[in-house]
């Protein structure tokens, strides 16, 4: 257990420093507290073990030495932490060992393919052609390479199961401080934080059980935290642009879906047309080409399994293997197993909207079931905030006067068209539905009572706070005597 603590704090303030290193070398001036460079850290380190991977495996030694030269490089840059940022560093390792405290990895995508390609990672520099061997390796995430990372002499063999507690811990906490923020009046009201209200209310009604995360979660987490950065920053200067484009690439990398958030940085991008030279030969440029490189080399496509993305010429290329994964997956995510029509193929099914009734019988109730409770409790608050009694008429917040928002609609738009003929599984894809629910209620109303905004604001943090340890709580005492300390199939053997 010692260990284990030890394993946590370790991990932590690693993604810390390599956050707080990278942004003093960029010269980002603004103020950044642990939880943003934590968030910051987590994207380097993930691109770093990919880029380390061309040439060499990611094993305990390699990984050490990496994590030794990060501290030593925070030493001589003088990186130092303020008061506050060790508070968020305690808190942030309560809130991850709270997740990982007898639970179990995510059902059955650890088992059959995460956990392995890890392995692979650890034993192997980059494998040309793996997806051959299994299809699902095709279909691997940067968490994977985050994951792979943090095997060393310090974390052990079980790091690998923490860097999604920390993603979530840090997304969390940033959330959590935003409102913190504004019912202690140190910043003001504003869309940005209205929705930091929608999504802690989400992180702690649905996305609060370690064993449910997979590679979903954190995409999602992070596509609400580029959202959140886009309403602080959607006017300010290239270093924010930066930043945006930098997540929006770690985003992509988990979840090819969610690459619609590259919207974002285009947006400014347009508004900001001499950003395109210096964005072009970046740290994000290089990321994103280096995850290019990689899908080629695994799979001889540049976004697998999208048939039209293939190499042809590349022998380790499957171009029939891919065409049959490609339609399999998407007739899998639009129900296939409850198809009644036997006759059916595949590719059939997935066509003029055949699987409309065997989704409907499946993931169209189960979205309505986690969504239905959610909506009404946003009703509830958004009209508890949009009017006022006609004896108490305070200051209120115009939602109207917020420009970018169209962009946000047009975003999250695209976004739920595409979840919706494509890949309809609600793992796939609740932020979008999440960040469009928001829009459609700032929507409904012109103007907004700040009072009841941080009213709803105080109630939110207590809610959340108590329903996420309550859930741990709940969780470590019924497995108690029935789990190891963390998930106990990590290791592969």
């Amino acid at each position: 257990m010692s260990l284990f603590i030890i394993n946590i704090l370790v991990t932590n303030i690693t993604y810390i420093l390599t956050g707080k290193l990278f942004l003093k070398k960029i010269n980002y001036n603004n103020q950044i507290n642990s939880i943003e460079s934590g968030i910051i850290g987590i994207i380097i380190i993930s691109f770093l073990a990919l880029s380390i991977n061309f040439f060499f495996s990611l094993n305990e030694y390699i990984n050490f030495f990496v994590t030794i030269i990060i501290i030593f490089l925070s030493i001589i840059n003088k990186i130092h932490f303020k008061k506050i940022d060790v508070i968020f560093y305690i808190i942030i390792f309560i809130i991850t060992l709270s997740l990982l405290l007898f639970t179990n990895e995510y059902r059955p995508d650890a088992g059959l393919y995460h956990l392995p390609y890890t392995q692979i990672l650890n034993e192997n520099k980059i494998l040309i052609g793996i997806s051959n061997l299994h299809f699902r390796f095709g279909h691997i995430s940067i968490i994977q390479y985050l994951s792979a990372f943090n095997i060393n002499f310090l974390t052990g063999r079980e790091g690998i199961i923490i860097p999604l507690a920390s993603i979530t811990s840090f997304v969390y906490l940033y959330f959590i401080y935003d409102l913190y923020k504004l019912v202690k009046r140190k910043e003001n009201i504003s869309i940005g934080k209205l929705f930091s209200l929608i999504i802690v209310l989400y992180i702690s009604y649905k996305i609060n059980r370690y064993g449910e995360y997979g590679n979903d979660a954190p995409a999602h987490l992070m596509l609400f935290f580029v959202v959140s950065y886009f309403l602080y920053n959607s006017n300010t200067g290239y270093k924010s642009f930066y930043l945006l484009t930098l997540i929006s690439t770690f985003i992509f990398a988990n979840k090819v879906f969610l690459g619609l958030c590259f919207i974002l940085p285009l947006y400014l991008l347009i508004k900001r047309k001499s950003f395109f030279l210096k964005i072009f030969i970046s740290v994000p440029s290089i990321f994103f080409a280096l995850w290019f490189i990689k899908n080629i080399l695994i799979t001889g496509c540049l976004l697998y399994p999208i048939k039209n993305s293939c190499l042809k010429n590349l022998e380790w290329t499957d171009i029939n293997r891919t065409e049959i994964v490609q339609v399999e997956s998407e007739a899998w995510s639009k129900a296939w197993p409850e198809n009644k029509n036997k006759n059916l193929s595949h590719k059939e099914f997935i066509k003029n909207f055949n699987w409309i009734d065997a989704w409907s019988d499946k993931h169209l109730k189960y979205i309505l079931k986690v969504v239905g409770p959610y909506i009404f409790v946003l009703v509830m608050i958004f009209l508890y905030m949009g009017f006022s009694s006609k004896n108490k008429k305070g200051e209120r917040l115009n939602i109207n006067n917020y420009k970018e928002k169209k962009i946000l609609y047009f975003f999250s738009s695209i976004g739920l068209i595409l979840f919706f003929l494509k890949f309809p599984i609600y793992r796939y894809g609740y932020s979008y539905i999440i960040i469009f629910l928001f829009l459609i209620f700032l929507s409904l109303f012109e103007s907004l009572d700040k009072n009841k905004i941080i009213k709803c604001s105080k109630f939110v943090i207590i809610f959340s706070i108590i329903t996420m340890s309550g859930k741990q709580i709940t969780r470590i005492s019924e497995n108690y005597n029935k789990r190891n300390f963390f998930p106990d199939h990590v290791f592969i053997n």
